[in-house]
């Protein structure tokens, strides 16, 4: 096995961030990527590779996946030269004078800081050691507070340092100008060494938590993991941003291969993409999709459901001009009453308690929140239109409002269900079905009951009502392709009611061909809803096959076996009767233990779920991200940001973390003045 010193070592460094890096790496522990599918190397005509089971047998090592090369983190650190060496591990520890054996002394001694010099210098007293850790504690409780809230910023943080020492007289004798000059913990570096330690036990947790399991990625910049825990529930965890001067596929590509060095993490273990159709991510020849299966043939792509779904209706409203005419006026409306309710200013206007919610470019979602409320709201909108009034008090206006609220609707509620975190894939295409369904019954019957509804709207706001048998005139005057004058009816009717539904139909079918794909098929196979009416074994024996490096060829005979026995008992057993989602289903039989009775199928039940819906919350990292960077932190390093979103995004597990877990991070980060007595703790389990 080779063992080789990766470059340049710390001690290449300038003498004073030596340091430093050391601390940084043994916080970090090494480089052990558990879960990677190590590769084969002919050595001495045998085919070797590298095994796991070496990590618990020596702690120093670590694995470069890039390079597949094995490391010893010690020497890395403290070896005087950097010559490469091939030795087997045994050989490589030597003797108690051996070369590794000195560099393993040197990492006791740094962990070891009441042995370091500047602490026997020092002549701490418990007293000074029992401020030192009240001052500490009452600094990261503060970081803590201010992290949740994401409101930390240096004005903020001694705020809260002062308002604690007011109403705390133990914090107060200890704080500020009691505490010594060189050692108050209110510098800019510490606050970011506690952000950085807390993020850092943050990510621990959710490693800790994704184990050896095989997980999907949603990447914008922004990593968001999928994986089901060991209680069977799909969880999406956000880890950090990569940070990338451009965003082509191979940047993107070697960025998060580096991420996932830092974290030892395994593109062997990817089991699903998730991305939006951006052609630097989903393109068939240099998209990052692509880039990845080429190294791993089982990381399935799946574009965004609910990207799809916008994609959908905006392109309904390009195919009609009626329908393109309305929500630009929808616009001008929405503009005009921010200016009256002062969010736009023009030095006049007064501010009102409701207003209508702006419209988003892309997410449709709030079209339909705006159409709601400005029907409800009509009366007060119509007196602030000001010149956009004529285009409003008109029946095409309330007409295509009505009805677009209808269709926003319907896909609302999808919208909503694909953006859900736990959401997976066999659901989502049965509500995408449900969705086409109800957009057919409103083409069929919805004609009557909508006229109807918009000509007593009308009627009750004086607004003339066009007899449906007459000809379009005025300047909006239409001819059928005869040149024959075409009517009102047959404009409302035809040329948008059925017009519309029809696009947003056929559009549906064009975005959702994945639907019609192989690898969804036969996940649809999985449904557990009306008594596993969509199982074909056949189908679900053909989906295995699809991952072949979770299926050898003697699991696919024995998944055949359990498949018989599985659907006998699904079918049969009371328990099961009343679930009709997938996520349902793998929770239910961790609870009873049947994913031990039937482990291949829950295997399949697992890959099934990995596959992502949506980027939903690789979005919401981007919201988070407005909240985070705001004009008093505009000057936030990029992984000072992401250690901040990491924090904020996870909160729950952020919150789980005892305060001395992170105190002792932030002690072995980096040489300390003062010592830090350790103490028994629980670290908390995941979730």
């Amino acid at each position: 096995m080779l063992l080789c010193r990766r470059n340049p070592p710390p001690v290449s460094y300038p003498f004073e961030i030596r340091d430093s890096l050391r601390r940084r790496y043994l916080a970090k522990g090494p480089c052990q990527p558990v879960g990677h599918e190590f590769p084969f190397t002919l050595i001495r005509e045998k085919n070797r590779r590298f095994q796991v089971a070496w990590f618990k047998d020596y702690e120093w090592l670590e694995y470069s996946v890039s390079k597949d090369k094995a490391y010893c983190l010690y020497c890395y650190l403290f070896a005087n030269n950097n010559r490469n060496r091939r030795h087997a591990f045994v050989n490589h520890e030597g003797s108690p004078g051996s070369s590794h054996s000195g560099c393993r002394m040197k990492v006791e001694q740094y962990r070891n800081q009441r042995g370091n010099v500047n602490q026997l210098l020092a002549r701490q007293t418990t007293a000074m050691e029992d401020d030192y850790r009240t001052r500490l504690s009452t600094v990261v409780s503060v970081a803590r507070i201010l992290l949740e809230e994401e409101s930390l910023h240096r004005g903020n943080f001694l705020e809260h340092i002062s308002w604690v020492c007011k109403r705390e007289e133990n914090v107060n004798k200890v704080m500020g100008k009691n505490a010594p000059g060189n050692n108050q913990l209110t510098s800019p570096t510490i606050q970011r060494d506690i952000i950085e330690c807390c993020a850092m036990e943050t990510r621990k947790i959710i490693l800790n938590e994704l184990g050896e399991k095989k997980f999907a990625l949603l990447e914008q910049m922004s990593l968001v993991l999928r994986f089901v825990n060991d209680k069977g529930m799909v969880l999406e965890r956000f880890l950090g941003l990569v940070h990338v001067n451009e965003t082509s596929a191979k940047v993107l590509k070697n960025a998060i291969d580096t991420f996932f060095a830092k974290h030892d993490l395994s593109l062997a273990k990817l089991r699903g993409q998730g991305y939006n159709g951006a052609a630097n991510m989903s393109g068939e020849f240099n998209g990052l999709k692509t880039l990845i299966l080429k190294e791993n043939k089982n990381a399935h792509y799946i574009h965004c459901f609910a990207h799809q779904l916008q994609l959908v209706v905006v392109t309904a409203s390009h195919e009609s001009e009626s329908v393109g005419d309305f929500f630009e006026t929808l616009s001008m409306i929405e503009v005009l009453n921010q200016v009256e309710i002062g969010e736009i200013s023009t030095g006049r206007g007064q501010n009102q308690e409701i207003s209508l919610a702006r419209p988003g470019d892309t997410r449709w979602d709030s079209h339909y929140t705006t159409i709601v409320r400005l029907f409800d709201m009509w009366n007060s909108v119509e007196r602030s239109a000001g010149g956009v009034f004529d285009k409003m008090d008109c029946f095409q206006f309330v007409f295509i409002g009505k009805f677009m609220m209808k269709i926003l609707g319907i896909t609302n509620t999808l919208s909503k269900i694909l953006q859900a975190r736990d959401q997976n894939i066999g659901y989502a295409l049965n509500m995408i079905n449900v969705v086409k369904n109800k957009l057919q019954e409103l083409r069929e019957d919805g004609w009557d009951n909508l006229l109807k509804e918009v000509t007593e709207f009308c009627e009750g706001h004086s607004i003339d009502v066009p007899n449906m048998e007459n000809f379009v005139h005025g300047r909006s005057r239409k001819r059928l392709k005869g040149g024959e004058p075409m009517t009102y009816l047959h404009h409302f009717w035809i040329d948008i009611f059925i017009k519309v539904i029809d696009v947003i139909a056929m559009e549906m079918d064009k975005h959702f061909t994945e639907a019609n794909k192989e690898l969804l098929r036969c996940v649809m196979c999985l449904d557990p809803s009306n008594s596993f009416a969509n199982f074909d074994h056949v189908r679900l024996l053909q989906l295995a096959k699809l991952y072949s490096d979770d299926f050898s060829s003697t699991d696919i005979i024995e998944l055949d076996h359990q498949f018989q026995n599985y659907i006998c008992d699904m079918r049969s057993n009371e328990i099961f009767s009343n679930i009709s989602n997938l996520g349902d289903l793998a929770k239910k039989m961790v609870k009873i233990n049947y994913h031990t009775y039937f482990p291949l199928v829950y295997r399949l039940i697992e890959l099934a779920l990995i596959l992502p819906v949506g980027t939903a919350s690789v979005e919401r990292t981007f919201s988070v991200m407005n909240v985070v960077k705001t004009d008093l932190r505009n000057r936030l390093g990029d992984d000072l940001l992401s250690d901040c979103l990491v924090c904020y995004f996870e909160k729950e597990i952020f919150r789980s973390i005892n305060d001395e877990v992170i105190m002792q991070s932030f002690q072995n980060l980096a040489s300390r003045r003062n010592q830090l007595r350790p103490l028994k703790i629980r670290r908390p389990n995941p979730c």
